[in-house]
């Protein structure tokens, strides 16, 4: 667990540079260490088989109808849930009555998740903050979120793909390192309503925000060493995601980057910590 600086007199309770140096040390669970059907993804029941193997892990949150952060990673309820509808347009307590995957799974909200993991492992918070429509940028959820954290005292980063979120996290003086997701943006479906420019400068890392930000969060499969050592982010934290292949797992080691995975490589995970 980390602990406050300054005796807890600072308005940031953690040295930032610890904090995203512990979140690099440990594999990170891709939405805990989830099986489809018995431990969905986002559930308490995969982020407690995370901390079983002590990994970190990673979770997707957004906001309720009723301005709730919530642990899912859909923008709709429909293929993690028994439930229908959009999420943001749902009150918190029907969420709650959603079953996830056919499990006695709910859907949980941020605080249930930090109550359960309380400091004992890295925990990397993704925020949802874009729909078909585009970017988020009224800051309801980086708000909300720097809120649920209020007090919490365990190393915890942020990201997110929209570059708004990352500037407005940055803004907020989070006491949080910040990162900027990225990918081939071209090549994703998600991101659609970007213009070709914005998709290039995205994924080229080219924006403002991905310069602010602390760490660099990049889709496994489009990371090259061109991209990843180029000067203006070099010096900065790498994390990949999401590694689901031995081959993936060797190539975030060869760009000495973090990374996010699933459980179709925990037996070479668990291999490769021991060395």
């Amino acid at each position: 667990m980390i602990s406050p600086e300054d005796g807890g007199t600072s308005s940031v309770p953690f040295d930032r540079s610890s904090v995203l140096r512990l979140a690099m040390e440990r594999p990170i669970a891709h939405r805990g260490l989830f099986i489809p059907g018995l431990s969905p993804e986002n559930s308490l029941a995969a982020f407690r088989a995370a901390l079983d193997f002590g990994f970190g892990m990673e979770c997707d949150v957004r906001l309720s109808g009723d301005g709730l952060v919530c642990v899912f990673h859909d923008e709709t309820l429909e293929r993690l849930s028994d439930g229908v509808g959009v999420v943001s347009e749902v009150p918190f307590g029907q969420l709650r009555a959603n079953r996830l995957q056919g499990t006695s799974e709910g859907i949980p909200l941020l605080q249930d998740l930090l109550a359960l993991v309380a400091g004992r492992c890295p925990l990397v918070i993704e925020l949802k903050s874009f729909d078909a429509g585009g970017w988020h940028v009224d800051g309801a959820l980086e708000e909300a979120v720097v809120k649920a954290l209020s007090g919490y005292r365990g190393p915890v980063v942020l990201k997110s793909f929209n570059p708004h979120s990352v500037g407005c996290l940055i803004d907020l003086q989070a006491a949080w390192p910040v990162g900027q997701i990225s990918c081939r943006m071209e090549a994703d479906g998600d991101f659609a309503f970007l213009s070709t420019t914005e998709a290039q400068a995205l994924a080229a890392l080219e924006t403002d925000a991905a310069r602010r930000a602390h760490f660099i969060s990049y889709g496994i499969g489009d990371l090259d060493d061109g991209l990843r050592f180029r000067s203006e982010h070099a010096a900065k934290p790498w994390m990949s995601w999401t590694i689901r292949t031995p081959g993936q797992l060797a190539k975030a080691a060869q760009m000495r980057c973090q990374f996010v995975f699933e459980r179709t490589v925990l037996q070479e995970v668990l291999e490769q910590s021991q060395k």
